[in-house]
């Protein structure tokens, strides 16, 4: 019997495809404007040992 979907499977599945964190506060701030590239930094150094950390500081290399 194959198990349905729960809401955190198809999350995570569509997180994974794209490479995007769902629901993270620190991007949308930063892609709207309302924290600058230096706190974006800060937020990302602060996490560097951890694969948030890791997102964080490659969407701001990507974005320069």
């Amino acid at each position: 019997m194959v198990r349905p979907a729960v809401a955190k499977d198809i999350v995570q599945t569509i997180a994974h495809r794209q490479g995007l964190k769902a629901g993270c506060l620190e991007e949308i701030a930063y892609r709207a404007g309302w924290i600058t590239a230096e706190a974006l930094s800060i937020q990302a150094e602060a996490l560097a040992k951890t694969g948030f950390g890791e997102y964080l500081r490659r969407m701001l290399e990507e974005s320069r």
